[in-house]
């Protein structure tokens, strides 16, 4: 139980998997903690989709589950504070609902050869791209990935669900929405809507420049607050529904990349950060903005002031590996049932007994394409060098090992991008729960990997101390010296000539198949008719 002088904050990590929230006092305690799961729709033509409320009904369930576990008094909640998966968009309509669906980051209907057809679209010049890169960071991505290309999307595809929408959100400000009424976003959560003057971290307003380039209204996006500042007091439909007294202060949020990043402390010091979640993040602190056309790492507003983070995502990371346990090794399908209540327990154990090098097998991880440090939407997975001799245990380990080169790509392309060497890795997410896996990064990255304390929590943790440092609680120098490591795991230097040459073949797997995939997946690509999006 707390006592009356402890304060906690709840913060929520909404994940596209679903939420997790925990409370967090001051000194970086998680004290309560939980998760409810969101489930994705795909649709055709490469959509895809979550139900809004289904999301708003995951994040306070978890997060009155979280409060109950904790023992924390509701007069203890001094704040609530959101990050989200970002390249994703929400909509409210005039009435205050929701006005479609929640597009995911993943939904690439907007993609250039669907705008291409839409009468009355007009592709960017490579002058008003270079314009875009040189004032935001992220210009319209040929993939459709982006906010702008789903928004143009649904301009020209679902004009009636563009006209019925007031205001356009990421999911973190929509969460916020749904706590106080206000449709409010800052320089970090309104990154992903491509619309700001990131050349300075002190804007409160949307560029014209881009405005005009991207043909949006201006109404229809959020207003832009400071990045530290409080939106205002809980709705009273929220403080009904989370048991929070009305007067706890909703703090605007960020986006997942750079919660963790503050929960990791790779905002300061001569480290990365390492997401081993569903999808795949490198991360690390910057001085000024950048962007690196040719590898796609970028810099991000950071939350804290008058710096910069420096992001990399390869793709699909946990995803990937969840894919081979639950689709490929663990499934119930026309061969059968095979089902396994600790799927991930066994694959500890197996991968274990496989030796390094996965007897020769090479895993290629891009299953729903290659983001950074070289686009390729077209690229796919699959396994390489299958002999007579291959275990199951060695499809196992190849796939740890295949997405750990894939972070290897990633610091080989951030040391470039920031002219400088890291001494160690940082390592969070669910996948780090693996002493395995920990291991393997630690050897084919050829860096001591230290191990967050409650890996899933990090992004918690950095929202908690976010807020209390929006607060006036701590700064940001304590929150640097809080971080809680757990496992420290050193490369094994007898193994770097093997992961050398594994890199390497990495590295030409990548290149001699992209002709193959590009061949494979040309009908995907080809589909033109457009997906639906609920009312």
């Amino acid at each position: 139980m707390s006592s009356a002088a402890e304060q906690y904050v709840l913060a929520i990590d909404l994940g596209t998997s679903g939420p997790k929230v925990g409370v967090v006092s001051a000194s970086g305690v998680v004290a309560g903690s939980a998760f409810r799961p969101v489930q994705s729709f795909e649709v055709e033509d490469g959509g895809s989709e979550q139900d809004p409320e289904a999301v708003w009904r995951a994040v306070v369930e978890a997060s009155c589950e979280a409060l109950e576990k904790s023992g924390v008094a509701r007069d203890a909640v001094a704040a609530v504070i959101c990050d989200s998966h970002f390249f994703s968009i929400a909509g409210i309509g005039r009435d205050g609902k929701p006005s479609m669906n929640l597009l995911v980051w993943m939904d690439r209907r907007g993609r250039a050869e669907n705008l291409n057809r839409a009468p009355g679209h007009r592709a960017d010049s490579l002058w008003r791209q270079f314009q875009w890169w040189r004032i935001h960071g992220v210009p319209p991505l040929a993939s459709g990935v982006d906010d702008i290309s789903k928004l143009r999307w649904l301009r020209h595809y679902r004009p009636e669900v563009y006209e019925r929408t007031a205001v356009f959100l990421e999911p973190m400000d929509y969460i916020n929405y749904r706590l106080t009424g206000r449709a409010t976003a800052n320089l970090c959560s309104a990154f992903p809507l491509q619309h700001t003057d990131n050349r300075s971290l002190a804007h409160t307003e949307y560029d014209d420049t881009l405005l005009r380039y991207s043909g949006m209204d201006q109404e229809k996006l959020p207003e832009l607050v400071p990045l530290d500042a409080v939106i205002g007091g809980l709705s009273a439909v929220a403080s009904q529904a989370l048991g929070l007294p009305r007067s706890v202060q909703v703090v605007t949020g960020v986006n997942d990349t750079q919660a963790g990043a503050v929960g990791c402390a790779a905002f300061q010091g001569s480290h990365a950060g390492i997401v081993l979640g569903s999808s795949g993040v490198y991360v690390s602190h910057a001085e000024k903005k950048k962007t690196d056309v040719l590898t796609g790492l970028f810099t991000l507003p950071s939350p804290v002031a008058g710096k910069y983070l420096m992001t990399g995502e390869g793709g699909v990371s946990g995803r990937a590996l969840e894919h081979f346990l639950e689709s490929l090794l663990f499934a119930d399908d026309g061969f059968g049932r095979s089902v396994h209540e600790d799927p991930y327990g066994r694959l500890e154990a197996a991968a274990a007994s496989s030796p390094p090098g996965s007897n020769g097998v090479l895993f290629l991880p891009w299953l729903n394409g290659s983001i950074a440090p070289i686009n390729d939407e077209a690229m796919r997975g699959g396994f390489l060098n299958v002999s007579l001799g291959t275990r199951r245990v060695d499809l196992a380990r190849a796939v740890l090992e295949g997405i750990a080169f894939q972070y290897h790509q990633l610091a080989g392309a951030a040391r470039r991008f920031t002219g400088r060497s890291f001494s160690h890795h940082v390592l969070y997410g669910g996948g780090a729960l693996s002493n395995t896996w920990a291991q393997i990064m630690a050897d084919v990255l050829q860096s001591p990997v230290h191990r967050m304390a409650a890996p899933r929590l990090t992004n918690c943790l950095g929202l908690g101390m976010l807020a209390f440092e929006r607060l006036g609680r701590v700064s940001f120098d304590e929150i640097a010296q809080r971080v809680p490591i757990e496992g420290l795991f050193e490369p094994k230097p007898a193994l770097r000539a093997l992961y050398e040459d594994k890199n390497a073949a990495m590295t030409l797997a990548f290149k001699q198949n992209r002709r193959v995939f590009r061949k494979l997946n040309q009908a995907v690509g080809s589909r033109t008719t457009p997906g639906t999006v609920a009312d």
